[in-house]
């Protein structure tokens, strides 16, 4: 009887708790009619950035660079499809292909492939260079 009466306790206890539930985007704790309380919202940090872009795609775009000077143009593909396929989202990747693209006259997989550079977030050189290459092909 001595060893139900805690278990009886720990049931009771355990009724009394609450579940917290999940809030919407809308609702906040804030009244309403507070309109000096503003709600920020934290957008995401991009997938890639050059700040925290992988080693190993730093790695591979050295390494495609590499065969690209050596004369190796199918095997500088086929190392940035790797670094595409590694980390999708990283815009210079799509860029260099673009380059390689447009040396071998596919004019509109190039200008594809800088628009995508482009739609990944391309700042600074990166998206200057990829509207140049886009706005030479018109």
């Amino acid at each position: 009887m001595k060893k139900i009466i805690p278990i009886i306790m720990l049931l009771s206890l355990s009724a009394c708790q609450t579940v917290p539930t999940e809030q919407t985007e809308n609702e906040t704790n804030v009244p309403q009619n507070d309109q000096s309380v503003k709600q920020e919202k934290v957008k995401p940090k991009p997938v890639d950035s050059a700040s925290e872009v992988s080693p190993v795609i730093v790695s591979l775009l050295a390494q495609s660079q590499i065969q690209l000077d050596s004369g190796n143009v199918n095997h500088a593909v086929a190392i940035l499809d790797r670094a595409i396929r590694i980390s999708p989202r990283y815009p210079e990747s799509y860029y260099r292909l673009a380059i390689i693209r447009l040396q071998q006259g596919e004019q509109q997989q190039a200008k594809s492939l800088a628009q995508k550079s482009i739609s990944l977030g391309a700042t600074g050189r990166l998206k200057r260079d990829a509207l140049q290459l886009i706005n030479g092909l018109h």
